[in-house]
């Protein structure tokens, strides 16, 4: 039989290829075999989300939680699918718990990485390293939910706090993008235009680095033209969007006046 691993990996590479439903049958399988398994629960919610089945996947979610409510992936997972149902209070209830376990299981880690002679286990010494790079997207998430909510000035401070932590959590530029995007659209919906176009030029750079390193990445120029969209640079966002639709037909594209 193989490992929770096997299940597993075999299931998000199929996802990642563009199978998602193939990938499906073979976490439902291996759930069979491990029913408790944290992980696989996990992996089935987020291919589940991937084909936009939200409420499946927050089942899925939800059980994870209640096998380890202590793993904060899952709160922040259950998080991002209440958001894309639209249920932005409990969303950050979920946020708010996951930055609380991260930051209750960093001082744990903290101490046994600076005293390592005395950690138990090699894995003890990895679990700052797993688990703290998400708590920047917390905060973006924290944001986002907020900003739909209307409660612009908090989620200006929790983009501001993921701005903070990203540099030194996490090794990639993209979800940085991403804040300084949505602080963007934050700070439009305030009437701030000067400070939010500077959130966009800040996006944009790092959106056509992506561009640049990811040239066949449809997902990659849709972002590039969104930022260019809000920097009202329309010509330029439709080209960005025509080329999104050329590599991946069938994405859905921001309709322009």
């Amino acid at each position: 039989m193989k490992t929770v691993d096997e299940y597993y990996e075999k299931g998000m590479m199929l996802c990642e290829l563009g199978d998602c439903k193939k990938a499906l049958p073979v976490l439902d399988e291996a759930l069979k075999h491990y029913p408790d398994s944290t992980k696989l629960l996990e992996g089935k919610g987020s291919v589940l989300s991937a084909l936009g089945m939200y409420e499946e996947a927050l089942g899925s979610y939800e059980k994870a939680i209640e096998h380890d409510p202590e793993d904060p992936i899952g709160h922040i997972n259950k998080g991002s699918v209440l958001c894309e149902l639209g249920r932005f209070e409990e969303a950050l209830v979920s946020f708010h718990i996951t930055a609380e376990l991260i930051a209750r299981n960093k001082s744990v880690c903290l101490v046994r990485r600076d005293n390592q002679e005395h950690a138990e286990d090699e894995n003890s010494l990895m679990k700052e390293v797993e688990v703290d790079p998400i708590i920047a997207d917390t905060y973006n998430f924290m944001g986002i939910a907020l900003h739909e909510l209307g409660r612009f000035d908090e989620a200006l401070e929790a983009f501001d706090t993921a701005l903070e932590l990203e540099p030194e959590l996490s090794d990639t530029y993209y979800n940085f993008a991403d804040v300084y995007f949505n602080k963007g659209n934050t700070l439009a919906a305030l009437d701030k235009k000067e400070k939010a176009s500077v959130a966009y030029v800040e996006a944009l750079k790092l959106y056509t680095k992506a561009v640049e390193e990811y040239p066949e990445d449809a997902l990659a120029y849709l972002d590039m033209g969104d930022a260019l969209d809000g920097l009202g640079r329309h010509d330029e966002a439709k080209a960005a969007y025509k080329k999104a639709s050329s590599l991946e037909p069938g994405l859905e594209i921001p309709e322009l006046d």
